[in-house]
């Protein structure tokens, strides 16, 4: 069951992380304007990210992840389809309150003219191009991550083990189970 969950935590993440770079955690603290952006600046705001197609690359992604990843212990095929199918459903669900509460933090990290560009480009021939393949990579990068995440967890929980102390037969058990 550990395993379920972990995994099910790292597709997530790695859905979150392919659809868009605003889904990654920042190293410092991001230097965005204080006052309110303008309202040209939130329109510009709207823009990118309808044509960034946000919910279609999160779809896209989330269709490319490994059903190994989201079947469970037993492999279960009708398991990971009922899981990719509930994920799908809550994504598309969260999509539009995150584009509200994201449309604002762009519009004052960004002048009025960087995001005149960013449109400028995104809106275009090459920019929709670049989207499309984006969501294309994600299935390579989801192959790639597959490859890894074996390795990835078995790290993980021995970096964890090293913290928290696998003497402890509870520690020792979630061990066993990222494991098998």
């Amino acid at each position: 069951m550990l395993r379920l969950v972990l995994s099910a935590g790292l597709s997530a993440a790695l859905v979150l992380s392919a659809g868009s770079g605003f889904a990654q955690a920042p190293t410092a603290p991001p230097k965005v304007a204080t006052a309110a952006p303008s309202a040209k600046a939130m329109d510009l705001s709207k823009r990118y990210f309808k044509a960034m197609r946000l919910d279609e690359t999160l779809g896209k992604a989330l269709d490319n992840l490994d059903p190994a990843l989201l079947s469970g212990e037993d492999g279960d095929p009708q398991q990971a389809e009922a899981m990719r199918a509930a994920t799908k459903l809550a994504l598309d669900a969260a999509m539009p309150k995150y584009i509200e509460k994201m449309t604002p933090l762009l519009a004052s990290a960004y002048s009025e003219d960087e995001l005149a560009a960013l449109v400028a480009f995104y809106e275009s021939p090459v920019g929709q191009s670049v989207v499309a393949k984006s969501r294309d990579i994600g299935g390579i990068s989801s192959q790639a991550m597959k490859d890894l995440l074996p390795g990835i967890m078995d790290d993980a929980m021995d970096r964890y083990c090293q913290q928290m102390g696998c003497e402890d037969e509870g520690y020792a058990e979630m061990a066993r189970q990222t494991r098998s």
